[in-house]
Order: C-alpha cells, then structure tokens, then sequence
C-alpha cells in the first residue's frame, strides 16, 4: 500500500476503488486530456483499466497514483504518480495532471517533489521518465523545476529524465 503524503498545502491519497468516478471526471475535462490523453475523450472503462493498473503496480512495484487533495475530505483537483512505461520493461513515467483551476500555483510541482521523495526512498529504481507534448510548456517547467534534465524532442513528444540522487 501506497502511505499518504503531506505537504504543506496538500494532501496526497493513494488512489483506491472507490476513486473511479473522480478519476474519470479528471480525465474527461478538456483542459487535462489535451495532453493527457492526446485530447481523446475517455469512457470509464479506461479510466477503470488505469486504476487497475494502478492497483497491480502498488501490489507488484510499490508504486502508483496519488490523489492531489487539499484536506483529507477534499476533492480531486489532480493527481501524481508513476507508472510502468508500457513495452520499456522496468522503466517508471512520472505522470500528473491537474485540473485548470489549480494552474500556475506550483502545486504539480510541490505534488511531485513529495512523490518523487517517496519513489526513492521507498523503490530501488535507477531513474524516472517524464514525458510531455511539445507546445505543454507548462508540464516541461514542471519537469525542470523538479530536476529533470532534458533527453530528446520529437515532433510528438519532449522527454526528459531524472537519475536517482547519489547519496
């Protein structure tokens, strides 16, 4: 199991069954699945195989999806976390998306740097993926603000990559 993170304006809850609507509602707001999700629109049995997916990789790898909250009782307003790069076996993506109210408040940032302190702390994986739209300039400040050092740009895709820390 996934502990529950705190920061100092956040709370961050492992996602867990019951979090399905939520996650799907996320995943439908225009603003987030434009690059989330290339701007497809998501039915919930998608939004289902993400949670399961979730699911197996706390079981498996210790690692997952948090909910970003800000009060124990609060609502989704976004979500972090890592996943399994499909077909690049062992390798980790972080992944967020937060909703359009949210932005611009440094809160993906403060979100992450909490999961990532967690992800190294807690897994043995060497390093970790991030991976962007070219126009998202918003995700790759992100990205370089939580230390990610640039890789490669294709037409379609910005990645950049973060080692584990040297003690």
């Amino acid at each position: 199991m996934l502990p529950i993170l705190h920061t100092p304006r956040l709370f961050l809850r492992p996602w867990d069954e019951g979090d399905l609507d939520s996650i799907h509602k996320l995943f439908i707001d225009p603003a987030v699945r434009r690059y989330l999700w290339d701007n497809q629109i998501i039915e919930q049995e998608q939004a289902s195989n993400v949670l399961k997916a979730h699911l197996e990789n706390v079981q498996r790898h210790r690692i997952g999806y948090w909910s970003i909250q800000e009060s124990p009782r609060g609502h989704m307003l976004g979500f972090c976390g890592f996943r399994l790069i499909p077909g690049d076996e062992g390798e980790i993506e972080l992944m967020y998306g937060l909703l359009p109210l949210i932005w611009g408040q440094g809160m993906a940032t403060e979100a992450c740097r909490s999961a990532l302190d967690y992800f190294w702390q807690w897994t043995q994986f060497p390093r970790v993926w991030a991976r962007t739209d070219p126009p998202n300039e918003k995700s790759i400040a992100t990205m370089e603000r939580l230390g990610f050092q640039h890789y490669f740009t294709t037409n379609t895709m910005v990645t950049y990559l973060l080692e584990r820390p040297t003690p």
